[in-house]
């Protein structure tokens, strides 16, 4: 009876071990890794660290306890009296979640005619405070 053998030449054997070692090589460049977000989401605006110090500072002073229009802008006090909170005077919400061009507190800010005394009367305040009550209500007005 015939005996069959299979022989690899060591040759062989050696050229495949290179192909497999050298033939995925992709000559030394890093991994490639998805881009970032171009646009990461900012922190949101925090009503206690950003919002309330400007009332503090512009506001309370007419707005606290039994303030002028029925309206208490002290800490603590504040969220609860503007958000989903009918405008005493004015048509609509003192605060309007998402929507700060219907929000009357933004649009006194703002110094719109349709809701009377522009606020604070001194003066309006700095353009960056006015951006961060806009985008707080922007954001959706969160008590956070």
């Amino acid at each position: 009876m015939p005996r069959f053998s299979i022989t690899i030449p060591i040759f062989a054997l050696a050229m495949i071990g290179l192909l497999a070692l050298g033939g995925c090589s992709d000559e030394g460049s890093d991994p490639v890794s998805p881009d970032p977000d171009p646009d990461p989401d900012p922190d949101p605006i925090s009503f206690a660290a950003d919002i309330q110090p400007i009332f503090n500072a512009n506001c309370v002073g007419c707005h606290g306890l039994g303030g002028n229009g029925g309206l208490d802008l002290r800490e603590g006090s504040a969220y609860g009296n503007l958000v989903g909170i009918d405008s005493q005077g004015y048509p609509g919400k003192r605060v309007m979640a998402g929507e700060p061009a219907d929000s009357v507190l933004y649009l006194k800010l703002t110094g719109d005619s349709s809701t009377g005394t522009r606020m604070p009367p001194a003066g309006l305040l700095p353009q960056a405070q006015r951006d961060l009550v806009r985008d707080w209500i922007a954001e959706g007005a969160a008590d956070n």
